[in-house]
């Protein structure tokens, strides 16, 4: 799920489908799009952390919309909401935080956002080609350990 910098503790923003209304502490909806191809554009938009799609929708299917979120530098988690029950293993391999069934349960649902929003080590690490955060302070030296001694080596500067 993308984290925009505006998600708090308490509260995450949603791109639902048209007529989900969760009513769920700690979640808004920001958006809603009726098609795949405004789903893109509205989470490109409005940078929701979780996303809960439908299989069939007019133009790109939801399977089509979860994998191209999935290319995104840092992806919303996907919620299915949906009345097809044969797609769940395809879901998961466009990793869908979840696959729930229509008509959806509030406490199904509730359970499901509470899986998408929490994140992993895996997640959590800075993306790739970064250097980990203690590595971009301006240090002047970084430390090599050997096994009798431990040694600094001098950086040059920039």
């Amino acid at each position: 799920m993308a984290t925009t910098g505006s998600r708090t503790a308490s509260t995450f923003k949603l791109a639902a489908e048209p007529d989900s209304t969760p009513g769920l502490p700690g979640y808004c909806v920001c958006g809603e799009a009726a098609d795949g191809d405004s789903t893109l554009h509205a989470v490109a938009e409005l940078e929701p952390d979780i996303v809960l799609l439908d299989i069939r929708m007019p133009g790109a299917d939801g399977m089509d919309v979860a994998a191209h979120l999935g290319q995104l530098e840092r992806p919303p988690a996907v919620i299915f909401c949906t009345a097809y029950d044969h797609y769940a293993l395809q879901a998961f391999e466009v990793n869908a935080s979840a696959y729930l069934m229509k008509p959806v349960r509030k406490d199904a649902l509730a359970k499901a956002l509470q899986r998408a929003a929490k994140t992993n080590r895996l997640q959590q690490q800075p993306p790739a080609g970064t250097a980990p955060r203690r590595w971009r302070t301006g240090r002047a030296h970084v430390s090599r350990h050997r096994t009798d001694r431990l040694g600094f080596l001098d950086l040059l500067p920039g």
